[in-house]
């Protein structure tokens, strides 16, 4: 009985998988959207609407498949009022691959007033945990200026207390709007 190398085990493992030619060309299609997508999104003077009417009816299906995971995985919880202007772009980018004009509007509007709610929100918590914090961190101060005679006031943003006791509740707020980010881009998925 001969030991076989790895190589030779390697070789008969490959020669047992099947390759499905549909799905491969399926993905290869889906990732000619998704970096057509992604161009949109990040090239300005990219013509999408060019390279969407160029494509072909027998494809255009899996291609779309594609562009609308990018469009979807783009739609994110904000950081600042700049991020709306990529809901922007994305809305742009649905209402030229959609025939359903009026309910992407309509889902855009819904999400461009979540996204300035949860920058407001967000900011709002950011004051009241402060606030509420400041008995601690003042407490904290006194405790620092007993041991060394010098009293320094503690900014909440490098407190490690505190940066966990904002996270904690930012947390659940996030976790509220990327429950209605989900479900919004649900609905947009069903609209192409």
């Amino acid at each position: 009985m001969a030991i076989k190398s790895a190589l030779e085990l390697a070789m008969e493992r490959a020669s047992n998988i099947k390759i499905d030619k549909n799905e491969l060309k399926r993905k290869e299609l889906e990732v000619r959207g998704k970096e057509a997508a992604s161009k949109f999104l990040n090239t300005p003077k990219y013509d999408f609407l060019k390279w969407f009417t160029e494509l072909e009816n027998d494809n255009k299906n899996e291609i779309l498949q594609g562009v609308v995971w990018v469009f979807v995985k783009n739609i994110t919880l904000p950081n600042s009022t700049a991020d709306i202007d990529k809901l922007l772009k994305i809305k742009e980018g649905f209402l030229l691959i959609s025939n359903k004009k009026e309910e992407i509007e309509n889902i855009f509007t819904q999400l461009i007033t979540a996204f300035q709610q949860y920058i407001d929100n967000s900011k709002t918590l950011l004051e009241q945990a402060k606030t509420e914090f400041a008995p601690r961190l003042q407490q904290k101060a006194m405790q620092i200026a007993q041991q060394t005679g010098q009293m320094i006031p503690i900014e909440p943003e490098t407190d490690r207390d505190f940066i966990e006791f904002h996270r904690d509740q930012q947390i659940q707020v996030d976790d509220h709007y990327k429950e209605y980010i989900k479900q919004a881009t649900e609905v947009l998925k069903e609209t192409i």
